[in-house]
Formats: C-alpha cells, sequence, structure tokens
C-alpha cells in the first residue's frame, strides 16, 4: 500500500493545503507565489501568564553548565578527546565546512546561488599549498581511511597549518547555466560523506565525527598539470589579427612560454591587459569564440569591435581599448591575460528550448556556446535572433551559416537595421525591424524556454522588460554585460545626504571619512545585512531606491537598482530601502 496511492502530486496537494494552493495553480505561476508569514523574534523574553518564557531548558537561561547530562552520567560540560595517534598516511586534520549560499545538499542548481559558489570548495594553508605544489583554483582529492573525494582548492593564508576544511553536501547539476553535477560515488564524486563513517559515534548525541578526522591531499589525477589555470595575469603574444567584419578584428593569443592552456565554459572570458605596468595600462573583459573544449589547447581567440560614435557636439569619438587594439597592437606584441572566467554560461545539455538574442559584437559568447556543441542530435532547441546594421557588419555570417547547415535544431533569424543595397531580405537577412520580444512563439513560452542576451545595454533592458510583460520568470532570463574595470579614488572633501527609507532614518549626512555604507549604517545603528563579513559574498546587498554609488573594488553587481554595501559608497544624495 503506498501513500496517496502511489500519486505524488496528490501528496503535494495535501502538503499545500494548509496554504489553499495546488500543484496546478503553481504551474500556472513559476516565479512563485508569494504569502505574508507571521515572524516572532526573541520569544524568550515574551511573557506567558505573568512570567517570562525564557529559553527551552530546565532553567530557562542559557545553559553552558548542563545538569541534565550530568544526572544521565555524562560530562556536564564539553571536553577535547585527542588522540595522540598519528598516522603517517593521513598526516592533515579534515573539518567540515557549510557553504553560506546553499542549505545544506539543496540548491545547487539555483542560477543566482551556483554563479556565487559554483564549484566544491576545500580550504588549505599556503604553507600546505606550497609544500604539495598546489595553486589556488587546481583540483584535488582528499583521501581518508575511509574513501576520497574531489573538491577545488582555495589558499586561505589565515587557516591552521595542518587543517584542510571542505565543504559538504551533494551536487546537483544546474543545467540553466551549463554547470555540471558530481557524483554522489565514484570517480569525480565531490561527496563529504565519502570520506567520513558511522563505526565512530558521540555516546551522548549519535553524531559521527564529521569535523574531525585524518587526510591527506593530492593534485587530482584527472589534472592534466600544464593545463592548470593561472592567478593573476601572465604574458602572451599575439600571433594572429584577422578581420571578420567591417570594424570586427578577431585575435589569437599564445602563451609567451608555450604552455598549454586550460579549457572553459562556453560563454566564459579573460581579462586582457595591455601597457601592463604603465600609466597607458588598460583592462578591458572579452568572451572567448571557438570551441570550450580543445585537446592540447595553445591558443585564446577573441573577437573585437572598434567602437566609434559622436558625442553631444557631433564629434567621433571611440572606444578607448578597441582603437587601441584595432590600431596599435600588432602580431608579435606582448599583452597580459587572466584565466577563463565568468558566471555568464550556456547550456550544452538542458531540456528546454533555448532563445539567444544577440547584438552586434554580442554574439560572440553564443559562437562560443554553438561550436561547442558535438553531438548536434543531443543538443536543445535553439532560436538565435541576430542583430546587425547590414551584412558589412555582421561577424561570423560564414560560421554560423555552417552550423546552421550541421545542426537542424539550430534555427537563425537575423536582423539587419539598415540593409546595404547588395543585401536580399529573405536570404541574407529575414527583418529589418528592430529584436523585441514578441518574435518569440507562444508555443516557446508554454515550453518554459531559456533566454540568453548579449548586446547593447538599451536593447537587452527593452526586451527583458518585454518578456517579462509576457509572464517569463526573470530566472529565466540570463544577460551579459562587461564594464571596464575602474579605480576608485574618493575625495576627502566629499559628502552627501543617505536616506535609510524603512528604518526612518532621513537626511543623514555620509562623509568620505565614514567609509562603506555598510560602516556608515553602523554608525548610524541600522541593522544592515552582513554576512559578507563572515565570508557570504553579496549577502550585503541593499536595493537602491534613487541616487548613484560606486563601488571601491571596481566592480558593479549584476543588477544596476542593488549596491554590495561593504564596497560601496555615495556619489549623490541617496535613499536605500533598508
Amino acid at each position: 500500500m503506498f501513500f496517496f496511492n502511489g500519486d505524488i502530486e496528490a501528496a503535494w496537494d495535501h502538503m499545500l493545503h494548509p496554504l489553499g494552493l495546488t500543484v496546478a495553480q503553481l504551474r500556472k505561476k513559476p516565479a512563485g507565489i508569494s504569502f505574508p508569514l507571521q515572524q516572532s523574534t526573541l520569544q524568550y523574553r515574551h511573557l506567558h501568564q505573568g512570567k517570562v518564557n525564557g529559553f527551552d531548558t530546565p532553567s530557562k537561561r542559557v545553559e553552558i553548565y548542563s545538569e541534565t547530562l550530568l544526572n544521565a552520567g555524562y560530562a556536564p560540560l564539553p571536553e577535547i578527546k585527542q588522540s595522540n595517534a598519528v598516522d603517517v598516511a593521513l598526516p592533515l586534520l579534515l573539518t567540515s565546512v557549510k557553504n553560506g549560499y546553499y542549505c545544506h545538499s539543496q540548491q545547487r542548481n539555483l542560477v543566482s546561488l551556483r554563479k556565487r559558489a559554483p564549484l566544491p570548495m576545500a580550504f588549505i594553508s599556503r604553507s600546505v599549498a606550497t609544500k604539495k605544489g598546489i595553486n589556488n583554483g587546481d583540483w584535488i582529492i582528499i583521501k581518508t581511511a575511509e574513501g576520497q573525494a574531489h573538491f577545488c582548492v582555495s589558499v586561505d593564508p589565515d587557516l591552521e597549518d595542518n587543517v584542510v576544511a571542505a565543504e559538504y553536501g551533494w551536487w546537483q547539476a544546474c543545467d540553466d547555466i551549463g554547470r555540471d553535477g558530481f557524483p554522489v560515488s565514484g570517480l569525480g564524486s565531490s561527496n563529504y560523506n565519502r570520506l567520513i563513517s558511522a563505526r565512530k559515534t558521540d555516546a551522548i548525541s549519535g553524531s559521527v565525527p564529521m569535523r574531525v578526522g585524518c587526510c591527506d591531499i593530492a593534485l587530482s589525477t584527472e589534472l592534466v598539470s600544464n593545463r592548470r589555470p593561472w592567478a593573476g595575469k601572465i604574458a602572451f603574444v599575439i600571433t594572429k589579427k584577422k578581420w571578420l567584419a567591417n570594424g570586427v578584428m578577431e585575435i589569437t593569443f599564445t602563451a609567451n612560454d608555450n604552455r598549454q592552456l586550460p579549457d572553459y565554459l562556453a560563454g566564459q572570458h579573460i581579462s586582457l591587459c595591455v601597457n601592463q605596468g604603465t600609466a597607458a595600462e588598460m583592462t578591458r573583459a572579452y568572451s572567448l569564440t571557438g570551441a570550450a573544449q580543445v585537446a592540447d589547447r595553445t591558443h585564446y581567440t577573441i573577437t573585437v569591435r572598434h567602437q566609434t560614435g559622436r558625442d553631444e557636439q557631433g564629434n567621433i569619438v571611440e572606444g578607448k581599448m578597441s582603437s587601441y587594439l584595432h590600431q596599435h597592437l600588432q602580431q608579435g606584441d606582448i599583452v597580459h591575460l587572466s584565466a577563463p572566467s565568468g558566471n555568464f554560461t550556456l547550456p550544452q545539455n538542458i531540456d528546454y528550448p533555448v532563445v539567444i538574442f544577440a547584438g552586434g559584437i554580442g554574439i560572440t559568447p553564443f559562437i562560443s556556446f554553438l561550436e561547442s556543441i558535438s553531438e548536434p542530435e543531443t543538443m536543445p532547441e535553439v532560436w538565435l535572433y541576430y542583430a546587425n546594421l547590414n551584412s558589412d557588419t555582421h561577424a561570423f555570417a560564414d560560421r554560423l551559416n555552417a552550423l546552421a547547415h550541421r545542426m537542424p535544431k539550430l534555427h537563425i533569424i537575423n536582423h539587419y537595421n539598415d540593409p546595404l543595397p547588395r543585401d536580399n531580405k529573405g536570404e541574407d537577412y529575414a527583418t529589418s525591424e528592430l529584436i523585441t520580444a514578441a518574435v518569440v512563439s507562444d508555443t516557446l513560452l508554454e515550453q518554459r524556454a531559456r533566454f540568453y542576451l548579449c548586446g547593447p545595454e538599451p536593447m537587452m533592458q527593452a526586451i527583458t522588460e518585454q518578456l517579462i510583460e509576457r509572464d517569463v520568470a526573470k530566472f529565466d532570463i540570463f544577460s551579459e554585460a562587461f564594464q571596464a574595470q575602474s579605480v576608485v579614488k574618493i575625495k576627502t572633501n566629499q559628502q552627501f545626504k543617505v536616506k535609510f527609507l524603512r528604518s526612518k532614518k532621513d537626511d543623514v549626512t555620509w562623509t568620505s571619512a565614514d567609509g562603506s555604507i555598510l560602516d556608515f549604517g553602523d554608525k548610524m545603528k541600522i541593522a544592515m545585512p552582513s554576512g559578507c563579513r563572515v565570508g557570504q559574498c553579496e549577502s550585503c546587498a541593499v536595493r537602491i531606491v534613487s541616487g548613484q554609488v560606486i563601488h571601491l573594488n571596481g566592480k558593479q553587481p549584476e543588477d544596476p537598482q542593488m549596491c554590495l554595501a561593504c564596497q560601496a559608497i555615495p556619489t549623490s544624495d541617496l535613499i536605500l530601502d533598508i
């Protein structure tokens, strides 16, 4: 006999019944339905029958010394029991750590969280890293007497020399951004449970020793040692420059020391620095083009459009970096590149249609995505809407046509805003209308297609708003916009009015001596979100109602209406939703 006669939806409906909801109703609202919750804090202070509730202990107080344990024959205070035995084969101490973004083994499939914590991490000291020849970002194997598991390394200078701290949890795939899962057991597993056992348990709680054990670590045997990522930026030489379209140039780089290079995920980018260490130094981020996985990789390729326009007076203005790359940089010149990185990654295996909106040079992450698909028969249905002025500015036209012939599930719709006389409608392009969300069929919406955008900011903003108006969930829309790195200099005489809206702190004056908005809020006795101080990056995000900020680290949050309080300082009078 099965509960609910084996009908899982009936079981879900039973669980939802107290809220007056059904699974069918939720399916009609994939973005969710909000219900207010009645919450109460500081319940130990509340009065019941004229007495303070206190805590749920025999004394109603916070108990450090436990008479309950004493009466049961156990030590009333915690005791440290250390083993003097040293396992020469397992010389390091292993402990577990909870990732601040996830609820134990849940939620690795949620895009907003997986972007912030994409990999299972293990933390080691600098001395252990040096001794073992391990760098930040390397994959290691942690071995114990029970088993082994794989983790990505972060070197923590504050960690005790003999300690390894590894995150626990099971890693599901996050298909929407092309992040794989990791098996619970076997080759490639990142399951911390493989490192511990229940053979020894705590006499009082029954808990297994998850927090301490013996281990050793080594570089993963699956890692090709000469294709490891690197820290910072290293020297590359320009080996090729090639025109792809009017104002569009493809640039190829090879490592100056001829090393083999690590692969990347389709959609990721490198940071390119020219004139490093000089007053003319510039750094920009560029999407990598070409297949993401290449055997014995020796080069990276980017594609750069020469940015030009006119100012308010009608004078021609040019992008500094794109002008330099197009006009001054020559084959054989030395530049400096970071290792590939970035969270705008695209799915190779997904059960939903993929709809792409690309404007001009915004095609670059998508050409990498399409050229990385090795099995066209298993790829998702892909609809690419690609906007250009005309055939002169149409980058990758031949490569995209070749991909469309090889991939029956790839549908390319070209939009030419200013077609040339020689451009044939119906052959070279489909329409001269601007791309809008109206091009998306109702069928694709019903199938819950995923939407990926890269191009001019006004285009992406307009299409995003139009998709949301058509009831597309915001978390099914993904976009990429590169911003130049900036060095923030604070003027010592700056001051602005700041209003903390919900805290009813009106027009308090921030000065440059007050530091970040988070520090300023603390001074104003405002309860600011500050999980960033304990390693939960971006948990200090606050919505901006009006005004402008800059971030001291030069990096802006994905949502322009948010600021990261630990890094943000005002550049105008400011109203914050807190």
